[in-house]
């Protein structure tokens, strides 16, 4: 709770006390999911030292990241794949992967979530390295082998996807999440792999598969894009699934808005992704209140930011567009609010000091 809430460093105290308690009482079930646990609070804790900056970014990202991946795959692997010195790195003879692998099937899927998760961010954190570099090459195929093993595609034809994300759905209680945020995750990793400035789109083709085949998967009662009005109430539907459809609406809204120099057109299609990304977000949970959400604003604001001269290229751009797409999916009843006017605007100030600039 302490980490979904934005406080990983207080997650992982308490991850630790009930460790602690399971040494007298042997569980591996439960050990397992405390180790699930402590990999997250690191994965979030790297997430958090990276948006804020924090000086010496490599060697933190190698060490919260060994450790985590350590409870996920058990330490013995992570030192010979890896092999990072980390001194107080955990030891884990069995890993969650492997203690969940029989005894908790919902729980293995979130495992193996989590644990491609870890690997996309090494890949990231390692994404200079030549390509034949042994360590930058594990990592890449890990983290498509843990996320495709988590939607139940791995060696499995992209014609049978939806026959085999099914029957995961099946063995773990019908939720539509665990597996849908695998695959959105897999996507992330290759948008992740494309390098800026993102002239090759190395990965657009692997990227527009994932997106494509959720949004035809995802029964449409789901989907805000399908939906002819906004209801006042969901019922029945799975509110952490909304939390992963602005994750993949975000993932497309960044694919798109990382080619706006070449082509400015394509702002209008990156903001109305970027719209439906927060309006998920915000039915997942209250608005500014959940991790999901501050990760959204947070996300975009990094990448605002991360384009050259963006206070007077992108910026006055991303304002004038909003003008049109917002009112359009406020007319279409695809969103409740203009959020990405109210965020920018809480960011920024004002539209028209931006808009009159461009």
């Amino acid at each position: 709770v302490e980490t979904s809430a934005g406080y990983p460093t207080d997650g992982e105290t308490h991850a630790l006390e009930a460790l602690d308690i399971l040494q007298s009482y042997p569980a591996p079930r439960l050990k397992a999911l405390v180790y699930i646990s402590l990999a997250r609070v690191y994965r979030y804790q790297w997430n958090q030292a990276f948006q804020h900056q924090i000086n010496d970014i490599p060697r933190l990202g190698k060490e919260l990241l060994s450790k985590a991946l350590a409870y996920m795959e058990g330490s013995a692997l992570i030192m010979e794949e890896l092999k990072w010195a980390v001194d107080d790195l955990p030891k884990v003879p069995i890993g969650a992967i492997d203690l969940l692998k029989e005894a908790d099937k919902e729980n293995w899927v979130t495992a193996l979530n989590e644990c491609g998760c870890l690997w996309r961010e090494v890949s990231w954190l390692i994404r200079d390295r030549a390509d034949d570099n042994p360590t930058k090459k594990i990592a890449y195929t890990q983290a498509i082998k843990r996320l495709e093993q988590a939607s139940g595609v791995n060696n499995i034809a992209r014609k049978n996807w939806a026959d085999v994300v099914m029957g995961i759905i099946n063995e773990i209680g019908g939720s539509y999440y665990w597996p849908v945020l695998a695959l959105t995750n897999l996507g992330w990793h290759y948008l992740y792999l494309d390098p800026y400035p993102y002239q090759e789109k190395k990965y657009d083709k692997e990227i527009d598969e994932i997106t494509s085949f959720i949004e035809h998967f995802v029964p449409d009662k789901y989907l805000l894009a399908k939906r002819e009005k906004l209801q006042a109430s969901w019922g029945g539907t799975d509110v952490l699934l909304f939390a992963t459809l602005g994750k993949l609406e975000m993932l497309r809204g960044y694919q798109t808005l990382r080619l706006w120099r070449n082509d400015g057109k394509v702002l209008d299609k990156a903001l109305e992704h970027i719209s439906l990304a927060l309006e998920y977000n915000y039915l997942a949970g209250p608005e500014q209140d959940t991790y999901n959400s501050r990760r959204a604003e947070m996300g975009f604001e990094t990448r605002i930011k991360n384009s050259k001269n963006w206070q007077t290229d992108l910026l006055p751009k991303l304002f004038a567009a909003e003008s049109i797409v917002g009112k359009k999916l406020i007319d279409e009843k695809k969103i409740t609010k203009r959020h990405v006017l109210l965020w920018l605007e809480r960011r920024y100030g004002p539209a028209p000091l931006w808009i009159d600039k461009n």
